[in-house]
């Protein structure tokens, strides 16, 4: 019976600014551990610009950008245009009701 692998996948992610030696050190022991040696992959994204949350804004409510230009703003800003951050603050707020579906006006609305 040839031995099993065993299969993990960690996926952890950091702003670059937010860097201690501490991760440093943490990461790097993920490359080998007890005699195994493990893949490492580091992928580096690079911030999405206002222009980007717009378009994304824009693209996922199907609205113009006029109407979706200030709540981009504030996204971009609270997010530091990080695409990870920016998708999960979008689904926070729909998810406690800050941004709502008006069947009646036919399109999401937020608070202005």
């Amino acid at each position: 019976c040839p031995e099993e692998r065993q299969r993990l996948v960690f996926v952890g992610m950091y702003r670059d600014n937010d860097v201690s030696s501490h991760l440093t050190s943490f990461t790097s022991s993920f490359g080998v551990s007890g005699g195994v040696i493990a893949n490492v992959t580091d992928v580096k994204l690079s911030t999405l610009s206002l222009d980007d949350v717009i378009e994304m804004i824009m693209t996922e409510m199907r609205l113009p950008r006029r109407l979706v230009s200030e709540l981009a703003d504030v996204v971009h800003k609270r997010t530091h245009g990080h695409a990870l951050f920016v998708v999960q603050l979008l689904n926070s707020l729909v998810s406690d009701l800050t941004i709502s579906y008006s069947p009646l006006l036919h399109r999401f609305y937020w608070d202005q």
